[in-house]
C-alpha cells in the first residue's frame, strides 16, 4: 500500500517505507537532537496548558462580573420605572389640583 502524499522511494539512501534510514554513525546525534527538541515541545505544551487554564479562569470571572452588572442594571431599571410611575401619578394629582 502506498501513500499518495509521501513517496515510497527516493534516491537519498536505503528505504523503510517512506522513511530514509540514516547512517548509524549519525543516528545517535539525530536521536539526541530529537529528544532535546521533544523536551522543548513538552515545555511549550505545558506552558500552553497553563495559559489555557488561566484564560478559562479569567473568562469565568468575567462572566460572573457581567452577570452581576446585568443584575444591578435590571434593579436600577426597575427603580427608575417605579420612580417614573410615582412622578406621573403625582403630576396628575398636581394637574387636578390646579384645574
Amino acid at each position: 500500500m502506498t501513500n499518495r502524499h509521501w513517496p515510497s522511494t527516493t534516491t537519498a539512501g536505503p528505504q523503510l517505507g517512506c522513511l530514509i534510514v540514516p547512517d548509524s554513525s549519525d543516528l545517535e546525534a539525530r536521536v539526541a537532537a530529537l529528544e532535546a527538541r521533544l523536551g522543548e515541545v513538552e515545555q511549550q505544551v505545558s506552558t500552553a496548558q497553563t495559559d489555557a487554564s488561566a484564560a478559562r479562569e479569567l473568562a469565568a470571572g468575567a462572566d460572573r462580573d457581567v452577570s452581576e452588572v446585568r443584575a444591578e442594571l435590571r434593579a436600577h431599571t426597575r427603580a427608575l420605572n417605579a420612580l417614573r410611575e410615582t412622578q406621573v401619578v403625582h403630576g396628575q394629582a398636581i394637574d387636578l389640583g390646579f384645574a
